[in-house]
C-alpha cells in the first residue's frame, strides 16, 4: 500500500468583488474594452517598430520589448479575471494558478511594475492590482508613441502603403 501526500487542495475559490458585486459588471465591461485596445496598441508599437527602417534605434527596441512584456504580463491576469467576472464560476485550478503567478511575478519582475509603499486601505490592493495589470498598460501605447511624431509617420506611411496596395 503506498501512501501519497494530497496536502495541496485541487482548486481555489476566488472571493474578488464578492462582498461589492455591483462592480463585477462595470469591471466586466472596462476590461472587455481595455484588454484588446491594449493588444492592439502594443502589436502597433511592436509592428511599426520592426518593419519601418527609420525606427531601428535603441529607443525603439526598448520600446518593442516592453510592448511585448505588457502582451504577456496582461495576458497573464486579465482573461482569468474576465472569466470570474462575467461568469458564475468563480475557481481556479490549481496548476492554473501556479502557472499564472509564476507569469505574473515574472512579467511584473522584469517589467518593474512596483507599487509604492503607502498606508493602504483593505480595497486599494485590488484596485492597484487591476490599474497595474490593466490599466497602464493599456496606456503605455499612447504614452510612449502616440506622442512621437517618428512613430505618427512611421505609422501614417505603414497605414498608407498597405491600403495603397490593394
Amino acid at each position: 500500500m503506498t501512501v501519497t501526500n494530497k496536502s495541496h487542495p485541487e482548486e481555489f475559490i476566488l472571493l474578488g468583488f464578492a462582498d461589492r458585486p455591483w462592480l463585477e459588471l462595470p469591471l466586466f465591461v472596462i476590461l472587455l474594452v481595455t484588454y484588446p485596445l491594449a493588444m492592439m496598441g502594443n502589436i502597433a508599437i511592436i509592428l511599426v517598430s520592426i518593419l519601418d527602417p527609420c525606427l531601428h534605434s535603441p529607443m525603439y527596441f526598448f520600446l518593442t520589448n516592453l510592448s511585448f512584456l505588457d502582451i504577456c504580463y496582461t495576458t497573464s491576469i486579465v482573461p482569468q479575471m474576465l472569466t470570474n467576472l462575467g461568469g458564475s464560476t468563480k475557481t481556479i485550478s490549481y496548476m492554473r494558478c501556479v502557472v499564472q503567478l509564476y507569469f505574473f511575478h515574472t512579467m511584473g519582475a522584469i517589467s518593474m511594475y512596483l507599487q509604492p509603499p503607502s498606508s493602504i486601505t483593505k480595497d486599494r490592493p485590488k484596485f492597484m492590482a487591476l490599474f497595474y495589470g490593466v490599466v497602464t498598460p493599456t496606456l503605455n501605447p499612447f504614452i510612449y508613441t502616440l506622442r512621437n511624431k517618428d512613430v505618427k509617420g512611421a505609422l501614417g506611411n505603414l497605414s498608407r502603403n498597405i491600403f495603397s496596395s490593394k
